[in-house]
């Protein structure tokens, strides 16, 4: 059951960032904010075809929190259900990840990229920054 209000997913599906930014302030206030991380990237993965901004009050909402609050859900995501907003993410802990762990980083991003049962603006995306990635 989700926690997200009517009054936050309206907001978010009226693309209207401005109020999309006082609720998750308002939440951000309360002990649990971190509670709703899990929702509000579930909602991103059923609406990919919203605009969130780049990165939008969603994305500051719960990069905010830490990689280490919100990681196990993107990659569960990116790997079930991805979109340009979560390789963008991923994207973003790659720039600031070393090691084996980039590499697996990576790895999924290149999965993503060559996947042919998702949206094909999905794949370029994940190619590009992959390919960014093995630039630098």
């Amino acid at each position: 059951m989700s926690v997200l209000s009517d009054e936050l997913k309206n907001a978010i599906l009226d693309e209207d960032f401005y109020l999309t930014n006082d609720i998750l302030e308002r939440l951000k206030a309360e002990e649990n904010g971190e509670s709703y991380i899990h929702d509000l990237m579930e909602f991103m993965s059923e609406n990919p075809a919203l605009d969130y901004g780049m990165p939008g009050p969603i994305i500051h909402f719960i990069e905010s929190y830490g990689i280490d609050k919100y990681i196990d859900t993107l990659l569960e995501l990116e790997n079930s259900k991805p979109n340009v907003y979560f390789n963008w993410m991923l994207n973003r802990i790659i720039n600031v990840t070393e090691g084996e762990l980039k590499e697996k980083y990576i790895k999924i991003l290149q999965n993503v990229a060559n996947r042919t049962d998702i949206e094909q603006y999905i794949c370029d995306v994940a190619k590009g920054f992959v390919e960014y990635q093995l630039e630098n």
